[in-house]
């Protein structure tokens, strides 16, 4: 588990903090993004594979569903990991069948967040 590039979108200042601490102390390469523009962006400038995609659902200005979808247009194959203190949202959503995704409740400890990236990496090689 080192290498892997992850692209971490969480509007919390805090919480981005922390798990960016964490996942680095791991051995990801660890891209942050304050929003959905700003992680739209990095993944069309960032020349390397992005393995993950690490999001928040709720935002301001474009949940993490729009943002998993505009990004895997971009990065097909990209894996994602929703973090929120409740999915009620992201049950509704008619595209979910078609998506590989995880979910991880808010808070979570760092165990539980490198077990859902293990997983989504081991199902990103299948």
């Amino acid at each position: 588990m080192s290498g892997e590039i992850i692209l971490l979108a969480d509007q919390d200042p805090i919480y981005q903090r922390v798990v960016y601490d964490q996942l680095n102390n791991a051995g990801y390469g660890v891209l942050t993004a304050e929003n959905a523009e700003d992680a739209l962006r990095q993944a069309k400038q960032f020349s390397k594979s992005i393995d993950l995609l690490l999001t928040g659902i709720v935002s301001p200005t474009k949940n993490g569903l729009h943002l998993s979808h505009e990004i895997r247009r971009l990065r097909d194959g990209i894996m994602v990991l929703y973090m929120a203190e409740y999915f009620i949202d992201i049950l509704a959503d008619p595209d979910l069948d078609s998506m590989p995704v995880n979910f991880l409740r808010k808070p979570f400890t760092f165990f539980e967040l490198s077990q859902k990236i293990e997983a989504a990496m081991q199902k990103q090689q299948w």
